[in-house]
């Protein structure tokens, strides 16, 4: 954490702060309860809220540019280029000093200007920085790249209607509902294969749990998608696993999230 965040709640620890609890007005719910002028600084937020900021190398919502002053004509206010102006061409190399010179594309935005770094797509760069921990030979499912964006493990479409069931034994269902796939099975050993196999990553969604009364989460995030098969000389997971299904973690301790993401 920064200084700044730390003195912050320092001071909030200690007491320092006004408490507003009692008087302040309850937080809107919907947009429209804002009066007009104060709803696009309302939609800013909540954009901004969901951001990860910090480092930005490479970054999830904007990477490296961000820390530059030269994009910035005030405080929070990024420097535009005029709209009759167009972008240089700056040749078919990019040099460091040509990226940061006073001219340079740093020096004024049009739309698009920020993202524009970014991988495409840019789950990208999640896989790629998880790729390293494979020359230490450490789990690739730390959760030290972006987790709260990016699940690392998910709880699987199949093994989902398995704790469903009713059916099933609730060994079974309690086991099938700890069983986390990793959410790159579908690209194999290279991570740069997300720009070809984008659509084998599923999207988490959230889905009622058991209504027979079992102990299992009334709420769940599972993968919309069914099981891919696993890639070519890949070896099953299962096979190295405590149990079948997959890479399996036990809810609620080395998952932080007991409904169904890590």
């Amino acid at each position: 954490m920064s200084d700044l965040q730390l003195d912050w709640l320092e001071k909030w620890a200690s007491g320092d702060f006004i408490s507003d609890l009692a008087t302040g007005r309850p937080a809107p719910e919907t947009l429209a309860e804002l009066p007009v002028a104060g709803q696009p600084a309302a939609l800013d937020e909540a954009a901004l809220s969901h951001c990860l900021a910090d480092a930005f190398h490479p970054g999830c919502e904007v990477t490296w540019p961000i820390r530059h002053r030269s994009l910035f004509r005030g405080p929070l206010r990024f420097r535009r280029r005029p709209a009759d102006v167009p972008e240089p061409d700056y040749g078919l190399v990019l040099t460091p000093a040509v990226a940061l010179g006073d001219q340079g594309p740093l020096s004024g935005l049009a739309p698009g200007d920020l993202t524009r770094w970014m991988a495409v797509p840019w789950q990208t760069d999640t896989g790629t920085c998880r790729s390293a921990f494979r020359m230490f030979h450490t789990s690739e499912s730390l959760p030290t790249f972006w987790p709260a964006h990016v699940p690392n493990q998910v709880l699987s479409e199949a093994d989902y209607q398995v704790a469903l069931d009713p059916g099933q034994p609730l060994t079974r269902r309690q086991e099938a509902f700890a069983t986390r796939r990793d959410w790159f099975r579908g690209l194999g050993n290279d991570p740069n294969n997300m720009v070809t196999e984008f659509h084998q990553l599923g999207v988490i969604e959230a889905r009622p749990g058991p209504a027979d009364g079992v102990p299992l989460p009334a709420r769940m995030f599972v993968e919309s998608k069914p099981d891919l098969p696993l890639p070519e000389n890949q070896p099953d997971p299962a096979a190295t696993s405590s149990g079948p299904g997959g890479d399996r973690h036990e809810a609620g301790r080395l998952n932080p999230d007991p409904a169904g993401t890590t």
